[in-house]
């Protein structure tokens, strides 16, 4: 349990640097003395931020024990319903099937 908490933590934590470090990459490059022009910051602001709210909804739900115990059921489910339908196909539809 622990260490699924660890992980669903540490995606979080990446996916949020991973936002920010385009905005920290130009600040720090900005104060060594290099010219950015404003409308990079203001893209980057628009664009790549957003991303990270866009993003953290879906990590916290997909990464919830009853998401991922619904999820793993109807995959199960769905291979069942697959293998038995597959069994119950006679020769002459598996033909008209290739």
């Amino acid at each position: 349990m622990e260490s699924s908490m660890a992980r669903r933590m540490t995606l979080i934590v990446v996916t949020d640097a991973a936002c920010w470090l385009p905005i920290i990459m130009l600040g720090i490059i900005s104060l060594v003395g290099v010219k950015i022009p404003p409308q990079v910051f203001a893209w980057v602001a628009v664009f790549i931020l957003p991303l990270n709210a866009a993003v953290n909804p879906l990590l916290y739900t997909l990464a919830t024990a009853p998401f991922l115990k619904r999820m793993g059921d109807s995959i199960i489910s769905a291979q069942y319903s697959f293998r038995s339908s597959n069994l119950r196909k006679t020769p002459s539809t598996k033909l008209a099937l290739r």
